[in-house]
């Protein structure tokens, strides 16, 4: 049962509010469904630059989905990058980042993957090259709340 109290201050934040603040709607397109993720604050972004031992981990909180849903990649120096992605220690995707050509392209990888925060399961990010610099987009949902339902 909701219990909702009425008051002045609470019209003026319902005002406030994006209409669909906790719910998907997936007639969106991909820029308007980003758009709405950044109104509601649950977009995320990671930067970070890798070198072999020290990698980019991200952390989802306890309660807390994270949808990664790309990644791009440059390295400084003309040689070969190998970039293993993990989720939860296990690798979902590795590939190589040939030597980079004047003016420096970044590699875009359209990986899309989930993990259910637990404060200790996390994605990493490693690479045994020399340096690469690592931009991850990612968005969160609230999955907390969400409960087994058994009759």
């Amino acid at each position: 049962m909701s219990v909702e109290f009425e008051s002045p201050a609470n019209r003026i934040i319902a005002q406030t509010q994006p209409k669909n603040q906790f719910k998907v709607d997936t007639s969106l397109s991909d820029l308007a469904f980003l758009r709405q993720m950044s109104i509601q604050g649950r977009l995320r972004y990671f930067q970070k630059d890798i070198t072999s031992g020290n990698d980019l981990e991200i952390t989802p909180a306890n309660g807390e989905t994270m949808f990664v849903y790309s990644s791009s990649y440059s390295i400084g120096a003309n040689v070969n990058a190998e970039v293993t992605i993990s989720n939860d220690n296990m690798a979902r995707e590795v590939f190589l980042i040939p030597k980079n050509s004047t003016p420096v392209v970044p590699y875009v990888s359209p990986y899309f993957d989930s993990l259910v925060g637990d404060n200790v399961k996390m994605f990493m990010f490693a690479t045994s090259a020399s340096t690469v610099r690592v931009s991850v987009f990612a968005w969160v949902e609230n999955t907390s709340r969400i409960r087994d339902v058994t009759g």
